[in-house]
């Protein structure tokens, strides 16, 4: 009577449904024998969005109840499960829902459901458009028929949602998926002329966890409070007066946000990197300052309710002292290697060079190893091409760099069996035909014509016609990450490690000319700080931190990435004009003139620097693209891919 009692209050409080009471007749023959084929004709539906975070209490009944259950997955994971048992055999689904499932891990098991149990006919992907307005979603429409069977899936990516007809759309652009491209650990779906220079890219690659080695990608540091952990430059310089031996433990940081391309945008923010273990009573500056946070950096008991956590997230449960940072990182040696950089979340891939020991933020990983062709690869459109067709895309266009699909990006095979002498040469002949077509640019011209030379020098690299060293074939055909790819003595081969030295030279001088363009541009603008007098505001920003249209001025020369051009004098000289009652100079035309002077000379030295780097970053890609072999129809597919994305996300 106890279980009876309960089971009829929890009936009450969550109101079950029991499809084959409330519709028998699609079950049951009118002698209550359960039909040969039972189930519904059809199954439509939108299931409601519900993040996994708000199944927490019945999680433990969708591990029993159901084969797609992955502990992160949210709740429309379960609809498609249970539609398809409500379905009869040769019956028809179909449901619009978030396009997650598709790549991500937690729908591993409902994406081997789908191709495995039912028969999978039609994918309708809308990417980031937002189908519904009030709701970021991502939506796909998914079409099956009840039962196992064979069958051709179809794919069809919508451009844009202004169509007259989505069924006529979906006629005209559907592709064949082939069943290759729906693989458990994440399905690629795209037309079929894009999984073609997909497959080519593969073939002479290696995917990035295999290139590393031993070498781990490994995530930035996760403190647990980043308002105790991280300081600014008054509160280092503040604690290191109390206690000079507080610098031993304070580390310049960067987070996702910092990065850029090929350039770090160093803040000044700081790290108080109080590890496992460490005797806070040594460093007495530094506790008095993590005093004051206390109460939320204490370690949470198992049961905590996050629901009050108070207004900062508080620390997760752990065997840590309330002093010492949340994460247990044993790898802190490698943020003091010369290391590749790169956030989590961004635009395209922003992969950095360091060598200054800089700590990282948990919204960024680190690649401990000096490679400069690495940055180079990441960087480039065709990579980053790549990577949207295996990470989801986000609204805005941003993707997340997740672990599992960055240890798969395609590392371009190297050969190193020129011999050096030779190799040193034609990388010394590469250098200059880029500087003398760089310097030889005059009036607007594509690219490709720019750098004609440069790049006809790169495709005969490429080409499988050049004498190898013999030592060096050896010692590639002896290195165990080459077992799958011997190359016979004697051969002739491609001298793809020439092409590898110089997309290195050339990463290194987008480094240089964004340090040069960085360096001017805080140049004038610590001038313009110390010429405005600016008063420090409220919430203690100072400097140009301080003003209204502080974004303008920092990025006066404009971003080549995304066209822009740089701010006007005019437009400089109104953002003052609004910000007069917050600087301590009057706006007179003597300091006008001086100004305009000013600013002029800094854009002419920046204008030569913005051009070089849009040119030299062309070319990047155009070399990438040469290097995994695509011809130059793949090219212009890719890049009008890659514009119409923009373009979509613009519109967004």
């Amino acid at each position: 009577q106890g279980w009876f009692r309960r089971a009829c209050e929890e009936a009450a409080r969550r109101r079950f449904f029991h499809w084959e009471l409330e519709f028998p007749e699609v079950f049951f023959d009118e002698y209550g024998r359960r039909r040969e084929n039972a189930g519904f004709d059809a199954v439509i539906g939108n299931p409601p969005y519900v993040r996994q975070e708000q199944l927490r209490e019945n999680k433990e009944f969708l591990k029993h109840s159901f084969q797609v259950y992955d502990g992160v997955a949210d709740l429309y994971v379960y609809f498609y499960e249970i539609a398809h048992r409500l379905l009869r055999q040769g019956g028809r689904f179909g449901m619009i829902t978030s396009n997650k499932f598709m790549r991500a891990a937690y729908g591993e098991k409902l994406r081997r459901f789908l191709t495995d149990q039912v028969q999978l006919q039609q994918i309708i992907d809308f990417g980031d458009l937002p189908v519904f307005p009030d709701a970021t979603a991502y939506p796909c429409i998914v079409l099956t028929v009840g039962g196992p069977g064979g069958g051709g899936v179809s794919y069809v990516r919508v451009p844009s949602l202004e169509f007259e007809s989505l069924d006529r759309l979906v006629r005209e652009r559907s592709t064949p998926v082939p069943s290759e491209a729906l693989a458990k650990e994440g399905w690629r779906l795209a037309q079929a002329d894009e999984l073609a220079i997909l497959a080519k890219m593969e073939a002479v690659s290696v995917p990035l966890r295999q290139w590393l080695g031993d070498v781990k990608i490994n995530y930035g540091v996760k403190t647990g409070l980043n308002e105790a952990f991280f300081i600014d430059e008054a509160t280092r310089q503040r604690l290191i007066a109390e206690d000079p031996k507080s610098a031993e433990i304070i580390k310049p940081l960067v987070v996702g946000e910092d990065i850029k391309r090929y350039e770090i945008d160093y803040k000044n923010r700081y790290l108080i990197f109080a590890r496992r273990g460490i005797d806070i009573d040594g460093y007495p500056a530094v506790k008095r300052h993590l005093e004051q946070f206390r109460e939320h950096l204490e370690p949470r008991p198992p049961d905590w309710d996050e629901a009050s956590q108070g207004p900062w997230p508080g620390r997760k449960p752990g065997a840590y002292k309330w002093y010492e940072i949340q994460d247990t990182i044993d790898y802190y040696a490698d943020f003091a290697k010369p290391k590749v950089i790169l956030p989590d979340i961004a635009a395209e891939a922003q992969a950095a060079y360091d060598d200054t020991h800089l700590f990282v933020g948990n919204t960024a990983y680190i690649i401990p190893i000096p490679s400069l062709w690495l940055i180079a690869i990441l960087n480039s459109r065709l990579l980053n091409w790549w990577y949207r067709q295996r990470s989801a895309v986000y609204r805005g266009g941003y993707v997340r760099f997740i672990y599992q699909y960055l240890v798969e990006i395609p590392i371009r095979r190297i050969a190193s069996t020129t011999p050096s002498t030779e190799r040193a040469r034609l990388v010394e002949e590469a250098k200059r035909l880029y500087q003398t077509e760089l310097e030889a640019h005059q009036k607007p011209r594509a690219l490709t014509e720019v750098f004609s030379k440069t790049l006809q020098f790169v495709e005969e690299r490429l080409q499988k016609k050049h004498p190898t060293d013999l030592e060096l074939v050896r010692k590639h055909n002896a290195d165990p990450l080459n077992k799958d790819w011997q190359i016979p003595e004697g051969a002739l081969w491609e001298q793809s490690d020439v092409v590898h030295d110089f997309l290195a030279f050339l990463a290194e001088e987008m480094i240089r000319l964004n340090k040069e363009k960085q360096a001017e541009m805080k140049n004038f603008l610590t001038w313009l700080e110390a010429e405005l007098r600016i008063q420090e505001e409220k919430n203690g920003s100072t400097g140009i931190e301080a003003l209204f249209g502080k974004t303008e001025l920092r990025n006066y020369l404009g971003d080549y990435q995304k066209n822009e051009p740089e701010l006007s004098f005019a437009e400089l000289w109104k953002i003052l004009q609004r910000n007069k009652s917050r600087i301590g100079c009057k706006l007179t035309y003597e300091f006008m003139a001086e100004l305009r002077d000013a600013y002029e000379r800094s854009l002419a030295k920046l204008r030569p620097i913005k051009e070089r780097l849009r040119l030299t970053d062309g070319l990047i890609d155009q070399i990438v693209y040469r290097l995994y072999g695509l011809t130059e129809q793949e090219i212009a597919l890719v890049e009008g891919i890659l514009q119409g994305q923009k373009d979509g996300d613009a519109n967004v």
